[in-house]
């Protein structure tokens, strides 16, 4: 199914899962995940750590908008939920809002870290990148 689909784009550094699943699915195959499985990414073993790995990840999806914006696939946020073809900057502008007010509210410093730290990532590669940046 990897070559099927085309495998991997290299030049982007950002965004790999989701760009393979929709590819999946245009071939008509359903993405599923196994009952009981258990996936996740690995977090660096401290904060500063976890923050600066944000901060790329910003990064590296600002390069993505900015010079491969067919890349940027919405995903879906639960089980079983349509995934969108596009979702458009106010709507997701107000998502990160909400994200934000609902890690402040509920006193999860670390997660209202990795939020600023990745848009802070972003914002300043959507400035300073240039194609040959990464």
């Amino acid at each position: 199914m990897f070559y099927r689909v085309g495998g991997e784009h290299e030049q982007i550094p950002r965004g790999l899962d989701p760009y393979l699943r929709r590819e999946v699915r245009r071939l008509g195959c359903r993405v599923v995940v196994v009952p009981g499985a258990s996936i996740h990414h690995v977090l660096p073993p401290t904060v500063p750590r976890i923050l600066r790995l944000f901060v790329r990840n910003g990064i590296r999806a600002a390069y993505v908008k900015k010079f491969y914006p067919e890349y940027v696939i919405e995903q879906a946020t639960t089980h079983g939920e349509a995934v969108p073809e596009e979702t458009g900057l106010p709507r997701r502008a107000g998502r990160f809002v909400l994200h934000l007010a609902g890690a402040v509210a509920s006193g999860r410093w670390i997660y209202l870290g990795t939020l600023v730290s990745y848009a802070l990532g972003y914002l300043w590669g959507l400035a300073t990148l240039r194609k040959d940046s990464l």
